[in-house]
């Protein structure tokens, strides 16, 4: 992604910009994310003293409300966005957000579509299985409640997604 009087030097001296304006700490380092979109370039920035943040620069906008959402749901798990207005040539759309240690979710579960019968259930079931005494029969009560209506999360209007909807990523039937 890149219009084409765009170099990277350009990306970086932008996200570097971004960060410093919007957290008024200058950044150290800046680094490619290793996930990169056919239609965004994302960048992690080591800040001055502070943890890292996220600069995406995108040729088409988020939803942020699918964010605004998530984030009510599922709290902390969830990082926080924020549009950027930037007069420049070297994208239409910068965010940025704060950085998230971990695995990204297709990595973590390594079994999409299906997650409810190839991650959720079979996990519950190890719970089961190997985490609860056996003097604990209420607990054990419970998860198994829990097993027998999890299946029910496959009728919810729910997807997780890298929310990067554009033709290349979405195919019609």
């Amino acid at each position: 992604m890149s219009a084409p009087s765009s170099s990277e030097s350009d990306f970086i001296d932008l996200a570097r910009a971004v960060v410093h304006a919007h957290c008024n700490t200058p950044s150290v380092s800046c680094r490619l994310h290793d996930e990169q979109g056919y239609f965004s370039k994302t960048y992690i920035m080591k800040l001055e003293g502070k943890s890292d943040v996220i600069v995406q620069f995108r040729e088409t906008p988020l939803d942020l409300s699918l964010y605004d959402v998530s984030a009510e749901k599922l709290g902390a798990l969830v990082p926080t966005i924020e549009k950027k207005s930037t007069n420049t040539s070297v994208s239409k759309h910068v965010y940025i957000m704060n950085y998230i240690d971990g695995s990204m979710w297709d990595y973590a579960l390594g079994a999409w579509p299906g997650v409810v019968d190839s991650y959720i259930i079979p996990r519950l079931q190890t719970v089961l299985r190997e985490n609860i005494p056996s003097d604990r029969l209420e607990l054990r009560r419970s998860v198994e409640e829990l097993i027998s209506i999890v299946p029910n999360l496959k009728n919810l209007p729910l997807s997780l997604s890298h929310v990067d909807l554009n033709a290349t990523n979405v195919s019609k039937p």
